[in-house]
């Protein structure tokens, strides 16, 4: 039986190259192939060092946002799992935001909205102070923002005049039914009775 090797002379003479030409173009093929190979590492690197960068944003971002909210969760990754229920996004910039009763609010809102809905994540301390209806926090006075951030929020979105009106401290709930019981009220305590009754509101109180 006749052999149907093709010599290396005879392949090259067909194609009409020389074996150096042909050696140098295999050389040529397997560095496009190792570049395109490395082209593709390096994309596929890129890729992971973009989705881990967004990744630390988001996680910062909800970081931030839980100490805005001045909520404390037994467990931030539960509150932040229930979040998906509010269609939250995070922009490149770390802005975060998500919808409450229709209307898209920043992500503390959310954090309250979560912990209005499910209250026994959240240390019930942290939340009494939530209004009802929005979650949105009511602000009393300023030491009923726990954190910088809850502070800065309040001040970011009402104004800094805003923050300076508020008291130090909330007035005490007291039941007040004698004159006598008024004057053993603090100042702000009084003047917020008269706000809330009226300056006549005072003199038509019982002498004991």
């Amino acid at each position: 039986m006749e052999s149907t090797n093709v010599s290396p002379v005879a392949e090259t003479e067909s194609t009409g190259i020389t074996a150096e030409q042909a050696f140098e173009l295999e050389r040529v093929r397997l560095e496009r192939v190792q570049t395109e190979r490395e082209l593709l590492q390096a994309k596929e690197s890129h890729q992971r060092a973009e989705a881990e960068h967004a990744e630390l944003i988001r996680a910062q971002a909800h970081r931030d946002a839980i100490n805005a909210s001045g909520v404390r969760f037994y467990e931030n990754a539960i509150a932040e799992k229930l979040t998906a229920e509010f269609d939250v996004r995070v922009d490149a910039e770390g802005v975060a935001t998500g919808v409450v009763d229709g209307k898209r609010v920043p992500l503390e809102r959310v954090y309250q909205a979560v912990a209005k809905r499910w209250p026994t994540i959240a240390d019930g301390r942290s939340t009494r102070n939530l209004k009802p209806d929005t979650g949105e926090m009511k602000a009393k006075s300023k030491a009923d923002f726990p954190t910088m951030h809850a502070k800065m929020s309040f001040i970011d979105e009402h104004g800094l005049e805003a923050w300076e009106r508020l008291p130090m401290r909330s007035a005490r709930v007291v039941e007040v039914r004698t004159f006598s019981d008024y004057v053993s009220l603090p100042q702000s305590a009084k003047l917020e009775l008269i706000s809330k009754h009226g300056a006549d509101w005072v003199g038509r109180l019982p002498r004991n």
